[in-house]
């Protein structure tokens, strides 16, 4: 899938994970651009040595990044009570049978060192899932993993529509602390409680419940993928011949012999 065009200067390159996410999900709508920050080098380290808080900032760290860094930092501590953690810039908690939550800080890929912004995304995910999709490893950190649920924190806000905010050297990140986790523990924690297991996003897959940011055509192959990690290929093979008759002559039929494939189930092509 093209990747838009980018300014010089700030062209970097795509994740793995993303790339494959993007080709079995043409639609996706999700940048990597928060990743965690690289390990910084010798060379880098004695080139800025450790800050003090009167020391100014690395001149390659963008306001942005050190605007997600405090603002990730103090709402990791916010929702600690809420089993969440903080793998910078991100925030996760590992469920009891494997699903992860994740809160996802993304930088803008436009703006400058000294303003920018940044959006937030909520992730519910699971090794299996991801795993099996995009037939790559999981990811280190589970907050760069975005499917099959991902839905925007500004799309749960009453007004309901894809809020960034912007950041720069005379943002009050204090401030904006308070209003982001305020945002998180009120309209992300009721969010999450909707898909508490697999075994939730499993029932609302094959009963026809709405799962969030998952097509209609994405539901039966979410549905096969679950249904072998429990022990259950037979009804996972025979979900995915439906899906297969129903997407005769389709290039999604590609997509779905590919993931039977993954899964260990042959099928045969619908005459």
């Amino acid at each position: 899938m093209a990747q838009p065009a980018m300014p010089r200067g700030n062209s970097r390159k795509i994740p793995k994970t993303h790339t494959a996410y993007c080709a079995i999900h043409p639609r996706a709508s999700f940048p990597m651009s928060a990743m965690p920050a690289s390990k910084p080098s010798d060379k880098a380290a004695r080139r800025h040595p450790a800050a003090t808080p009167a020391d100014p900032p690395p001149m390659n760290t963008s306001t942005t990044r050190r605007a997600i860094r405090q603002i990730s930092k103090q709402c990791a501590a916010a929702l600690a009570p809420h089993g969440f953690k903080l793998q910078s810039p991100h925030l996760h908690r590992l469920m009891p049978d494997g699903l992860y939550h994740a809160i996802n800080f993304q930088s803008s890929q436009w703006g400058d060192r000294h303003e920018g912004r940044f959006t937030i995304n909520l992730i519910v995910t699971s090794q299996w899932l991801h795993t099996h999709w995009t037939n790559l490893p999981f990811p280190k950190n589970p907050g760069s993993a975005p499917w099959p649920i991902l839905r925007r924190l500004g799309q749960q806000l009453p007004a309901g529509n894809d809020k960034w905010w912007d950041v720069n050297a005379d943002t009050n990140l204090d401030a904006l602390f308070t209003e982001i986790s305020r945002a998180l523990i009120k309209h992300a924690l009721p969010f999450f409680a909707q898909y508490p297991d697999s075994q939730a996003i499993l029932d609302r897959v094959r009963t026809g419940g709405f799962v969030h940011s998952a097509s209609d055509a994405q539901r039966p192959l979410i549905a096969a993928i679950l249904l072998v990690e429990k022990r259950q290929p037979e009804a996972a093979r025979e979900i995915l011949l439906n899906a297969l008759k129903e997407n005769a002559g389709s290039p999604f039929a590609k997509t779905i012999n590919l993931i039977a494939s993954r899964l260990g189930i042959k099928l045969q092509a619908p005459a």
